[in-house]
Formats: C-alpha cells, sequence, structure tokens
C-alpha cells in the first residue's frame, strides 16, 4: 500500500500528487495547491524502496508512462502531467 501524505483543503476531486522531493516543479505543484488551498495526497517517489516503490510506480505509470514528474492524479482517468499553469488554474477553479 502507498503511504499518501494528506493535505487539507478545499475539494477539488480526488487528486494525488507523485512528486520527486528534489524537483523544483514538484515544489512549485505543491505550493500552488497550497496557496490555492486545494486538498491533495501526495507521495515523494524517490523516498519510497522495495515493494512500495515498485507498486507506487505502477501506479504513477498508469498516468504518465514517461516517468515525468510531477504527476497530478484526478479521479481515475485524468492527470496533469509536470508543471502546467494553465491546467493548475482550471483545477482550482473546480475542473470547468
Amino acid at each position: 500500500m502507498i503511504n499518501f501524505t494528506k493535505v487539507e483543503g478545499r475539494d477539488c476531486g480526488d487528486i494525488k500528487l507523485f512528486a520527486l522531493s528534489t524537483c523544483i516543479w514538484c515544489k512549485k505543484t505543491k505550493a500552488y495547491l497550497n496557496e490555492h488551498n486545494i486538498a491533495y495526497s501526495y507521495v515523494n517517489v524517490d523516498m519510497l524502496s522495495g515493494a512500495e516503490e515498485e507498486e507506487c510506480l505502477k501506479e504513477q505509470r498508469k498516468y504518465d508512462k514517461g516517468g515525468t514528474y510531477p504527476v497530478i492524479a484526478i479521479g481515475e482517468s485524468e492527470c496533469i502531467v509536470g508543471y502546467d499553469r494553465d491546467e493548475l488554474d482550471r483545477l482550482s477553479r473546480g475542473m470547468e
């Protein structure tokens, strides 16, 4: 089981952030979500090891096969790959 860290905020859907602890774009994405008070869960993939890391990478590849960071999974079918300010703005507005 992947241990996501939950950040409280405004509900904009089931948002899961796959990030790297050293990635500037991942940090910018977290900052954006926090500044806009959006609830999300995140995992720093580079801090995992063994079976937990394998499970996490398998889950992440459902959304992005290229291994890009950050990956924001929204529910089961939508995602934002990379730091995309326009898509984050759309998410912040409630996925209009």
